[in-house]
């Protein structure tokens, strides 16, 4: 993803030697939810997303990315929240999030995440922001009109989290839906200002109706497809 043209590179970063890392819950709901995923014992389809950061990054800024993250993806019928670490259900799947010190490595300026795809066409469970490229964005960004590097530091965060958040939503959306493209608007769109990055509207990042149906099938797919697996015999 980048400001001016969001982009999913077909690029995998070995980056582990992080620390700090967390968990995150996204649940399925809403009135879109299909009976077939929602009646499993009351239980939906869900989504874990563990978080890595680099030492020097405080957690209060990390706590503040997945804040945001789970704002864009509420209005899309994911709820995301923390949880401790203990995988008890079926319907699981864990995707990592990692808050990088580099600029992704490509040609194109102005990347801010990216989310690596196999040459078979899925989609790797690893989404990098890189902490340079957000931070340039945001101090040439202007709020209600004043230069961001203007506004007091502790606003700054706030902007500067709130653009990691809609990056990292936006990069979810390419691994939720499988989509190596863009839509024509909403959340998974090609064109974003930075404004719209770290502004209080989130309308901008609201998925299309094509890209609502096609994540409920695929939530129902797989989780039909992890139940098949967990109940074939060993």
């Amino acid at each position: 993803m980048r400001y001016g043209a969001l982009t999913s590179c077909v690029f995998v970063s070995a980056v582990m030697a992080l620390s700090g890392p967390s968990n995150v819950l996204a649940t399925y709901h809403g009135r879109d939810t299909p009976p077939a995923v929602a009646a499993n014992e009351g239980s939906p389809f869900r989504v874990s997303i563990r978080a890595g950061w680099a030492p020097d990054v405080s957690p209060g800024l990390v706590t503040a990315v997945v804040k945001e993250l789970a704002a864009v993806w509420k209005s899309n019928g994911i709820d995301v929240v923390r949880y401790d670490g203990q995988v008890s259900r079926l319907e699981q799947v864990t995707i990592t999030l990692v808050l990088v010190r580099t600029l992704q490595p490509s040609s194109v300026p102005g990347v801010l995440g990216w989310l690596g795809f196999l040459e078979s066409g899925a989609a790797v469970p690893v989404i990098q922001v890189s902490l340079p490229a957000a931070r340039a964005l945001v101090g040439a960004a202007h709020s209600s009109g004043t230069p961001v590097p203007e506004l007091p530091h502790a606003l700054q965060e706030h902007l500067f989290a709130r653009a990691l958040g809609r990056t990292a939503a936006h990069e979810l959306g390419h691994y939720l839906l499988a989509l190596r493209g863009h839509s024509s608007s909403g959340l998974m769109r090609d064109q974003f200002s930075p404004e719209q990055l770290i502004g209080d509207d989130r309308n901008a990042f609201r998925l299309g109706r094509m890209e609502r149906d096609l994540l409920v099938a695929r939530m129902r797919r797989s989780l039909a497809e992890m139940r098949s697996a967990a109940s074939a015999p060993q």
